[in-house]
């Protein structure tokens, strides 16, 4: 009740003082958070607009501005907001990582990739670019693999498993990128049954072109699907001579049995940088920023 009454005198504030300058920017912009926080998206979205108009080159107002566009499901507008915030300021790390998930939710997968690469790149110590990242190349992977059941020769065969192994092995890459960042176990916990997917899965489309070089992607998913997974040390059989790779495997197999084997089914959506550091399979949006009042 508290909040809301300051919420309340807050937008009591603000519409007196656009009584007396309605182009003010910078009132439109915090009417848009005031109206944001109440639960009036539509109310937001209005102001946001209406600031935009008058300022369109505020970079937090127009990553503000993408985001309603993108709940009222005005998707194209908010793909376009997001890309004036950052002709704006490039290296804003979150409209990246934003832009990539409007972009892949419309189909643009290449354009989504391009997104999530700059994100990490100006923002890599955020775990959810990478999250995206790895989830965007573990689809493709996934993607890739199924194409195997229409091949009609051994070449064609290869050719396929060697492009399903690059994404997997991107996806890997990312995977643990994203186990190094977070510190909730619930979090690490569901990363590593991905990890353990793209391993299983990278396994089999190495094996079409060379079996034994499987052999280091298949030691490691019994491990990373143990309930001590990531808690004890460990040397991958890809980290140690080849000599050694029988002995790693018994100690693994025998240590982590592998039980009933399942087939790979990805069903991460893409996601927004999170408030909070909870992972969520499914697509959730980031909340506004805050930033320091202005003084006129």
């Amino acid at each position: 009740q508290q909040r809301d009454a300051q919420l309340k005198e807050a937008e009591a504030f603000i519409r007196r003082s656009l009584d007396l300058l309605p182009s003010d920017s910078d009132a439109l912009f915090n009417l848009g958070l005031v109206l944001s926080k109440k639960g009036d998206a539509k109310g937001a979205l209005k102001a946001y607009e209406d600031s935009a108009a008058v300022n369109a080159d505020d970079v937090e107002l127009l990553y503000n501005l993408a985001m309603k566009y993108e709940e009222a499901n005005r998707k194209d507008e908010g793909i376009q907001a997001y890309r004036r915030a950052l002709k704006a300021q490039p290296s804003f790390g979150k409209a990246r990582c934003n832009l990539g998930a409007a972009l892949a939710e419309s189909g643009d997968l290449d354009g989504a990739l391009v997104e999530f690469l700059e994100a990490v790149r100006y923002d890599p110590s955020s775990p959810t670019p990478w999250q995206n990242l790895a989830v965007l190349y573990h689809k493709q992977g996934v993607s890739t693999v199924q194409g195997l059941a229409q091949c009609a020769s051994k070449e064609a065969a290869v050719e396929i498993s060697r492009t399903a192994s690059h994404a997997l092995g991107e996806a890997d890459n990312a995977w643990r990128k994203v186990m190094e960042l977070v510190d909730d176990q619930r979090t690490k916990q569901e990363t590593v049954t991905r990890l353990a997917q793209v391993l299983q899965l990278r396994g089999r489309a190495v094996a079409i072109e060379d079996p034994a070089a499987a052999l280091p992607q298949q030691l490691m998913v019994p491990f990373l699907r143990s309930p001590h997974a990531w808690s004890r040390p460990t040397v991958t059989a890809a980290q140690q001579p080849a000599d050694a790779c029988v002995s790693s495997a018994s100690w693994l197999l025998s240590t982590y049995p592998m039980g009933r084997s399942h087939d790979m089914v990805l069903s991460a959506g893409f996601i927004r940088p999170p408030g909070t550091a909870a992972f969520s399979l499914s697509l959730i949006h980031i909340s506004e920023p805050t930033r320091p009042e202005r003084i006129s």
